[in-house]
């Protein structure tokens, strides 16, 4: 993983100076991006129970799956507390399912309880290391959390890296990516990863808003690398 790591490494820089793609951290951006993802990341409900399982096993699965639609529907109407006690109880009946975690984590960030949402993500990428939305949102989580004890550059950057190596073409990752060189006081390249987040966002239908949280991304970093380079 490490020589991978430095091969995504490599080519991201490479891109971000050459312009690879070429084209024309705040609170609210948070947020947007956080509920974005996790929206569009969660895991998907596992079908019917096959039909030589016991009926009191289709039952459970059944209801496990009925709660969790639920939650997650409750998480995105913004009704955390419903969804939190939903995602609990899941997790009593089957402490290892994957989207009563994955909803978990996301709850825990929305209701700032960062290091809670924190262990939860980094216990599901030791589980899922092939999952590049886990790393995505923990890595934005690393980059941009307003508590000093949670935020962590280098290690959002390290995962942002992996993720892109798994999803180059994914804007949010781009995106992630942009956040973890801001954090890290590397300007030009925040500016540069927002860029092709903007452009990969831009080319697809449906993504307005993100257009516009990436243009906003794009001149924080602009704004950044500019006042830097009247002080060097």
């Amino acid at each position: 993983m490490h020589a991978l790591r430095q091969t995504v490494k490599r080519l991201a820089g490479l891109w971000l100076l050459a312009g690879f793609f070429a084209g024309p951290a705040d609170a609210d951006l948070m947020i947007f991006a956080f509920a974005s993802w996790a929206k569009a990341a969660e895991p998907a409900a596992p079908g019917e129970p096959a039909a030589e399982a016991p009926a009191q096993t289709r039952e459970t699965l059944r209801e496990i799956n009925r709660r969790l639609d639920q939650a997650y529907g409750n998480m995105n109407r913004g009704r955390f507390q419903d969804a939190l006690a939903q995602f609990r109880s899941v997790l009593k009946y089957d402490p290892k399912n994957h989207r009563a975690r994955f909803g978990l984590g996301n709850i825990m960030i929305q209701l700032k309880q960062h290091a809670e949402g924190r262990d939860i993500f980094e216990a599901l990428i030791a589980d899922n290391p092939d999952d590049y939305s886990l790393k995505n949102n923990l890595a934005w989580l690393y980059a941009t959390a307003q508590d000093n004890s949670i935020r962590n550059g280098a290690r959002a950057l390290e995962l942002a890296q992996d993720a892109l190596l798994m999803a180059p073409k994914d804007y949010h990752v781009w995106s992630t990516l942009s956040e973890a060189y801001y954090i890290l006081g590397q300007y030009p390249r925040a500016q540069r990863a927002a860029q092709i987040a903007l452009d990969l966002a831009s080319a697809e239908k449906g993504t307005e808003r993100n257009t516009a949280e990436y243009r906003r991304q794009m001149e924080k970093c602009r704004r950044a690398a500019e006042a830097m380079s009247i002080i060097e």
